[in-house]
């Protein structure tokens, strides 16, 4: 699987985290690009603050695998990382900057 998504895309997930501090933990969740459905599995790095925990924006890093759900067959990893301003609660808010690597096989 080579090149870029040529769209938007959405990564709806959920963690198990040990803390709302570090949200560092697990996370299972569906990448949905165009017609594609993936299923993504993988840990969360512990949170990367640019500033004042809390106050300023954080780096979330995660990591882990993917298959597809339908349609076509292929698997393989990914990296993901969001740059985010984080809701009164300690969630993801307001996402500034984000990117996704992926790689494995695709048998269209």
């Amino acid at each position: 699987m080579a090149g870029s998504i040529n769209g938007p895309l959405t990564l709806n997930y959920h963690a198990m985290i040990e803390s709302i501090f570090t949200q560092a933990g697990s996370m299972s969740g569906k990448l949905v690009a165009g017609d594609y459905s993936l299923k993504m599995d993988g840990a969360i790095e512990p949170l990367a603050w640019l500033g004042t925990p809390f106050a300023s924006p954080a780096q979330l890093t995660m990591s882990g695998d993917w298959k597809f759900l339908g349609g076509t067959q292929g698997s393989g990893t990914f990296t993901a990382w969001a740059i985010f301003i984080p809701t009164p609660e300690g969630h993801v808010g307001q996402i500034l900057y984000s990117g996704i690597a992926m790689t494995g096989q695709w048998k269209p």
